[in-house]
């Protein structure tokens, strides 16, 4: 009783917290809601104290001995933060230095787990734990740091580099070869909310389907800071862009230009699917076509922060119906989830209007609950959505903002971050 009770205040958040003006309900989650927004303003009063730690220098920076690259956002998660780091990761390995990822959690968090599989074939290097600093400074006393020589090589490699770069064959495998050696540059995943450790650049992830919501901070709403946090932005990347029309994504973008600093510029990128990854039965593991989602029923399995970017990138596929069974961000699946979600799947099949029913995942709810899903959706036709992040715009202005971050430490820029 009580964990569907539990379960149902879960969707609700989820739902108000994605509609500028949610309705009020009569019921005890509806009741909840007061509560709910006065809690939202005590966090916003720890939140400025925090601030104002930092500021006043109460509370330390830690600067790392190479350049460090932030990738976050300032709402709860479906933002594209991990993809992103795949992508900067790559291209740093594409001009000859050699990456640390810092993730938040243990090895085997989803983003861990996600980016050790996505980068498997280069030399970066996965730090994961709740002390990140602390992490890097391990990673660094065991492979130790790039001079300054290789980080400006790097940097003027960015500077040079073009358009027709293809970005998806960049990675630069270790071993022979590879880029291998001492650590170059440190990325940090959901790194915006982690004051502690100094960075040269600030890349905030803002979804285009999800936007901000009702702009209230959390619990009653989706904001982990005000949104006069994007003035520390240095770049602003508005993902799934492509899920939504022409007119909502200029009008997000000139909304998104209010709030940042001059000059600062909001890059347009979407999610790029590549094949299906099948995950039950005994073909477990082998690739199909994205052609299989054509037509068919879907039920969109997740556990992620913008459940509605998945359905509608199912339908822009061409899928004929989808059925959402979302869960809350980093939801581990038990088993009693995946029954039910069978129960869905079974009324779709027996309907018999499609001429295939499947089950389609996130790439990160895989990695997360990779065992759990194989074992009990054995017998249902299940996969994971597998792709990656594309820009839609140029990109030799973020290769000039990386470039710059770069520079910083080598003595060749001056200021207090790109512009």
């Amino acid at each position: 009783m009580l964990e569907s009770w539990c379960d149902s205040l879960s969707v609700f958040l989820r739902e108000s917290a994605q509609q500028e003006d949610p309705p009020f309900r009569w019921s005890l989650e509806g009741a909840l809601f007061p509560v709910l927004r006065a809690s939202s303003v005590l966090y916003g009063g720890v939140y400025q104290l925090r601030m104002w730690l930092y500021k006043v220098g109460v509370c330390k920076r830690e600067s790392l001995p190479v350049p460090v690259i932030s990738v976050g956002n300032i709402s709860w998660g479906g933002n594209g933060k991990t993809p992103m780091v795949e992508f900067i990761a790559r291209r740093m390995l594409s001009v000859g230095l050699r990456p640390v990822v810092l993730v938040r959690g243990g090895p085997y968090s989803d983003e861990a787990s996600m980016l050790t599989q996505r980068l498997r074939d280069t030399s970066a290097v996965i730090g994961s734990g709740r002390n990140r600093s602390k992490a890097a400074r391990t990673i660094f006393t065991r492979h130790g740091a790039a001079p300054s020589e290789s980080v400006r090589r790097a940097a003027m490699s960015l500077a040079i580099a073009k358009e027709e770069l293809d970005w998806e064959v960049v990675g630069t495998k270790g071993g022979e070869g590879g880029v291998n050696g001492p650590v170059g540059v440190v990325i940090v995943d959901d790194g915006m909310q982690h004051l502690a450790l100094d960075r040269d650049l600030e890349i905030v992830m803002v979804s285009a389907v999800s936007y901000f919501g009702n702009g209230h901070l959390i619990p009653s709403g989706p904001l982990r800071e005000p949104l006069s946090a994007l003035q520390r932005a240095d770049a602003v990347i508005l993902h799934h862009a492509d899920l939504v029309s022409e007119d909502r994504r200029l009008c997000l973008t000139s909304d998104l230009h209010r709030h940042v600093r001059p000059s600062i510029p909001v890059f347009p990128a979407h999610f790029a699917p590549k094949h299906l990854l099948r995950i039950s039965g005994p073909k477990r593991g082998r690739q199909e076509s994205l052609d299989a989602v054509s037509g068919v029923a879907v039920v969109a399995l997740s556990g992620i922060g913008c459940p509605r970017s998945l359905e509608l990138l199912l339908y822009k596929l061409g899928a004929k119906r989808v059925e959402s069974r979302a869960f809350g961000d980093h939801h581990v699946f038990f088993e009693k989830d995946l029954m039910s979600t069978l129960t869905l799947l079974r009324g779709l099949q027996d309907s018999r209007q499609y001429s295939r029913c499947l089950v389609i995942t996130t790439e990160k709810d895989f990695a997360r609950c990779s065992r759990v899903l194989e074992d009990v959706l054995f017998d249902a036709d299940c996969f994971a959505l597998i792709g990656s992040l594309e820009l839609d715009a140029p990109s030799e202005r973020l290769d000039a903002l990386l470039s710059g971050a770069l520079r910083k430490r080598t003595g060749h820029v001056r200021g207090s971050g790109p512009s």
